[in-house]
């Protein structure tokens, strides 16, 4: 039953890719908005490699964040903040999309439309989750090296894939923490000596924490790519950030 109700995001979209007719109905026409559409946008895709993407995104995170809800006695949260990325993020991304390109910007756009808005938010919410469960559940020097990697990782594939000032400050921030955590290492708050018995130890949160620190890279890497061209279209990066923060401010709701 949780399965089916989990899919019902991904289920609806692959329901209405294959009608033309409802795409210019429910996509975002940033030239003449109707309400509803500030939602229902979040169902419609460009093309099929479009949803395809998108699909991948859902799938990697949302049942990766039900494992790790799960596994830490707290389905009920989970649930809560599905049904709230859901029901408001739709409204809350392309919101905040309309206001900068359609408003502000004043852009030559015809419509928004995808579920990435919804799919960043599980990023957001997955990467704070991972990090919260280094925090909590690893030794604290293997904690420090998890986040460490995660950062190095990163910051390394963002000053790779963009170029001019972007690329420099990601490689300043590599610099800076590649010379914390050696200073770490030398006194011994990173290491990573033990994390292999631990991972034993606690062998299903392990695999669900590789998996998830995984799939978290992918989504942060994809949610703000180096190339805002994609598919045909272009990347929202407005409605990603939106997403993105919104599922990071849930985890801080739900922590405090």
């Amino acid at each position: 039953m949780n399965s089916i109700f989990i899919a019902v995001p991904i289920l609806l979209a692959l329901a209405l890719h294959f009608d033309g007719v409802v795409f210019a109905q429910l996509a975002l026409n940033y030239q003449n908005p109707t309400v509803y559409q500030f939602y229902t946008a979040a169902f419609v895709h460009a093309n099929t490699s479009h949803l395809l993407g998108n699909v991948v995104g859902y799938l990697l995170s949302v049942p990766t964040l039900y494992a790790l809800y799960v596994y830490q006695n707290r389905r009920r949260e989970f649930f809560q903040a599905f049904a709230f990325i859901v029901l408001a993020v739709p409204m809350i991304a392309n919101a905040a999309s309309y206001l900068t390109w359609g408003i502000v910007v004043d852009a030559s756009i015809g419509y928004g439309r995808g579920l990435s808005g919804i799919v960043a938010a599980f990023a957001g919410l997955l990467l704070m989750r991972i990090l919260d469960a280094y925090d909590n559940e690893l030794p604290e020097e293997n904690a420090m090296y998890a986040a460490s990697m995660f950062g190095i990782v990163l910051f390394a594939t963002w000053a790779i894939t963009f170029a001019g000032p972007i690329r420099y400050l990601m490689l300043a921030l590599l610099a800076v923490l590649l010379a914390v955590v050696a200073y770490a290492s030398w006194n011994g708050t990173v290491a990573v000596t033990g994390l292999g018995e631990w991972a034993r130890a606690n062998d299903r949160l392990a695999v669900i924490l590789a998996f998830g620190t995984l799939a978290a890279l992918y989504l942060v890497v994809g949610s703000f790519p180096a190339s805002v061209q994609n598919q045909g279209g272009f990347t929202n990066l407005v409605g990603h950030g939106a997403g993105f923060f919104t599922g990071m401010a849930i985890h801080y709701y739900q922590s405090s």
